[in-house]
């Protein structure tokens, strides 16, 4: 069996390893998300670490604990890097589920604000 090393982490399990073509070597899962989060939003682990630390590791909207099981790798989800689709700019961290509504709403004040309206209406 080859042995796969993560230059960062050390040994890794075939299921854990990914390779990185453009670097010619492997990396880990953490590894993988903190190299995709650099390449989609252009912040580093040591950002992403801030912001969890700022929203004392909760999400905006919520205030909860993300709480998204993916059964298919048995783990808990990170929250969400939710930026602005027209300027790029971070604004925080989401759990999945506001991350969606965000989405959903189609990121409108107008929609959220309609919505809440509704929701008085039938409350």
């Amino acid at each position: 069996m080859i042995v796969k090393i993560c230059k960062i982490h050390g040994e890794l399990t075939e299921k854990d390893a990914w390779f990185v073509k453009s670097q010619n070597t492997y990396r880990c899962r953490p590894c993988r998300r903190d190299f995709k989060r650099k390449e989609k939003y252009n912040i580093g682990d040591e950002y992403f670490r801030e912001l969890l630390k700022q929203q004392k590791e909760v999400c905006a909207i919520c205030k909860k604990k993300e709480s998204y099981f993916v059964s298919k790798t048995k783990r808990v989800r990170e929250l969400c890097v939710d930026h602005c689709h027209a300027t790029g700019k971070i604004r925080g961290l989401l759990c999945t589920q506001c991350n969606i509504a965000l989405g959903k709403f189609q990121e409108s004040k107008e929609n959220l604000l309609s919505a809440i309206e509704y929701l008085e209406k039938y409350s």
